[in-house]
């Protein structure tokens, strides 16, 4: 009886760790993702400066989410995702017009990390 009793405490610990590091990595890419879609805006209105302020919040956020993410996430989303948010503020800063679709290419990975994290039986377990 001792034993069913750890295996199902043991079983309910993964359980909340898998549901709240799912929680966790929905509202933090929410997050990112906002700021990825203002940015988008500021750009396709033209205003450059105040894409890069975001820009910046984006890498800040990005950078913080990474360091913790790191332990429960797949590090080859997260390294392509970090060469991703790299070039996003050095093309804003230059004028590039391909910086808007690196922004929709991250919002992509974000979404990817997201569907990833999302708890199942299998991932679980």
């Amino acid at each position: 009886m001792t034993r069913i009793r750890i295996s199902a405490a043991v079983l309910f610990i993964l359980s909340l760790i898998s549901i709240s590091s799912w929680l966790w990595t929905e509202s933090r890419c929410d997050s990112i993702s906002r700021d990825i879609s203002h940015a988008e805006q500021l750009l396709r209105s033209g205003r450059y400066d105040e894409a890069l302020a975001c820009s910046a919040d984006i890498e800040k956020k990005w950078k913080k989410f990474r360091k913790y993410a790191s332990v429960v996430l797949k590090a080859d989303l997260l390294s392509e995702t970090d060469r991703i948010c790299a070039g996003i503020r050095y093309r804003i800063e230059y004028h590039d017009s391909e910086a808007v679709f690196e922004l929709e290419k991250m919002r992509h990975m974000l979404a990817m990390i997201k569907d990833s994290e999302t708890p199942g039986i299998f991932n679980i377990f």
